[in-house]
């Protein structure tokens, strides 16, 4: 449109006011670009995510009764830019260490939610918090208690997944005694744009 002003009023305009507005149509549509970049790279994400955990406990009090776990993951989040905010949940089966342990197996449900935050390309780092429902497979104890976790991970081949993290609670059949594990996550992540 500016150009059709200006061709159509140019004989009756100076050549410095030519420029002007010459200068001014660039300048607009150079901030249009600029401007509809920066939204897309801004635009609001979500991911979906699904893992295969492999848990380690750590401490004495842990590995004494429990031998290593097992379970999966599933999650999801929204965001902007390189930050997310995540919500996830599980399963994690710990063996019993020995065949006397007093509680048998341990079986945990983590329900969290947290910040992932991707530093360079594919590589992020998140923390979470949230609940541990935990119950065993001999007796009658069991409890929900509060969770954290922190972790690392980068995102491979498109659409793999790969992390480790460290997660804390209390046990729900010892309140005095903290159950710390590393976990090894391997799975897929989709990010919809």
């Amino acid at each position: 449109m500016f150009t059709i002003i200006i061709v159509f009023f140019g004989k009756y305009l100076t050549p410095y006011i030519m420029r002007k507005i010459h200068n001014l149509c660039l300048l607009f549509f150079l901030l249009v670009i600029v401007s509809t970049n920066y939204l897309n790279a801004q635009a609001p994400k979500a991911l979906v995510y699904g893992n295969f955990t492999a848990a380690s406990p750590q401490g004495t009090d842990f590995t004494k009764n429990f031998a290593n776990g097992s379970g999966f993951e599933i999650g999801g989040g929204f965001g902007i830019g390189k930050t997310m905010f995540i919500a996830s949940t599980g399963y994690i089966n710990y063996l019993a260490a020995t065949n006397t342990t007093t509680y048998g197996g341990l079986n945990v449900i983590p329900i969290k939610l947290g910040v992932r935050r991707y530093l360079v390309g594919k590589l992020f780092v998140n923390g979470q918090i949230g609940t541990a429902i935990e119950s065993y497979t001999k007796g009658d104890a069991s409890g929900s208690k509060f969770l954290y976790e922190v972790g690392a991970g980068v995102k491979i081949i498109h659409l793999i997944e790969i992390g480790a993290a460290y997660t804390s609670y209390q046990s729900a059949a010892t309140p005095t005694i903290n159950y710390n594990s590393l976990l090894f996550k391997v799975g897929f992540s989709v990010k919809l744009h």
